[in-house]
Parts: structure tokens; C-alpha cells; sequence
């Protein structure tokens, strides 16, 4: 498996931390890395709501 960037490296990491170990350590993983993977769960990065 390859990634480019930061982005996509991190991304890449906390798939694998997923898939071999749990998901409840890739998102402890990504609180302590400061980052939100797109499609987490509870996740407020990259939902939007329409303004009423």
C-alpha cells in the first residue's frame, strides 16, 4: 500500500490502524493526532447543514 502526502499518508495509516487493529484506536489515534478522517463517525468536518 502507497500514499502521497500528508493527507492521504495519515488517511492511509488510520485505515490499516482499522482494518489490523480496532476502530476504536484509529480514532483515538486521530484525537491525538489533531485529525478527523473523512466518514468518522460523529465526525462535524465535513458534514454541512443548510442555513434555515
Amino acid at each position: 500500500m502507497t500514499a502521497a502526502g500528508i493527507a492521504s499518508g495519515l488517511e492511509s495509516a488510520l485505515h490499516l490502524v482499522r482494518r489490523k487493529v480496532s476502530a476504536d484506536v484509529a480514532v483515538r489515534a486521530e484525537e491525538v493526532l489533531e485529525y478527523q478522517t473523512r466518514g468518522t463517525p460523529g465526525s462535524t468536518a465535513w458534514s454541512w447543514s443548510s442555513p434555515v
